[in-house]
């Protein structure tokens, strides 16, 4: 499930569209508080699209990548390309500047999931 973070109620709307039109299961959410509450709510969530300026100000990027490292973290907003490196050095795997096609939204919604990590062996089980 693709989780999308963004205060705007229309491209919340037009991102889960896009992406649910793709074949993703989508769900959205206001603020980098609200999404950090699902994440932890055990949901299978596999990447996070967050608003880039709120989430670095929160601090939601770092704390996704330290606790849930599976998660694939994308950025995105309408800010200068240095928010967005700063955002991959927290731990954002891409960005998606604003405005954007809908081929872009998918590329990086793909390249994202692609990025994921392997699930980590747990101990015992072969």
């Amino acid at each position: 499930m693709i989780l999308i973070q963004h205060e705007l109620e229309t491209l919340r709307e037009v991102a889960t569209a896009m992406l649910t039109q793709a074949g993703y299961e989508c769900r959205a959410t206001t603020s980098p508080t609200e999404a950090w509450d699902i994440l932890n709510s055990g949901e299978a969530i596999e990447l996070l699209l967050c608003k880039v300026m709120e989430s670095l100000e929160s601090g939601l990027i770092e704390r996704v990548a330290e606790r849930f490292p599976d998660i694939s973290i994308v950025t995105w907003g309408g800010r200068p390309a240095e928010m967005f490196l700063e955002s991959v050095r927290k731990g954002a795997c891409d960005y998606l500047p604003m405005p954007f096609e809908p081929e872009q939204l998918l590329a990086v919604v793909r390249r994202g999931l692609d990025h994921r990590p392997l699930p980590t062996k747990v101990q015992g089980l072969t």
